[in-house]
C-alpha cells in the first residue's frame, strides 16, 4: 500500500481515524476492529478521552506492512 502525504491534502501520517474509517481502509467490518481491540490484536490504537478510540494512519499502514512481511515469509 503506497500513500503519499502532502500538507495541502490534509492527510498526514498522524491523522486520527475513527474505527469505521480504519475498518474501511483495512477492508474489514468495524466490529472486527472492536473484536481485535478486546483480544489485544490488530493495529495499535489510541483512546481519546475515556471512551473514544482512534487509529493513527501511520499505525494502520505499519500494521498492513507487517502483514505483508508475514505473508512473504510464510509463502
Amino acid at each position: 500500500m503506497s500513500v503519499t502525504f502532502s500538507s495541502s491534502s490534509g492527510v498526514t501520517p498522524e491523522r486520527l481515524l475513527a474505527p469505521p474509517e480504519a475498518a474501511d481502509l483495512l477492508g474489514i467490518a468495524p466490529q472486527t476492529c472492536a473484536n481485535w481491540r478486546s483480544m489485544g490484536k490488530g493495529p495499535r490504537f489510541v483512546r481519546v478521552g475515556s471512551r473514544s478510540v482512534r487509529y493513527r494512519l501511520s499505525d494502520l499502514l505499519a500494521y498492513v506492512e507487517g502483514l505483508e512481511t508475514v505473508e512473504a515469509v510464510a509463502a
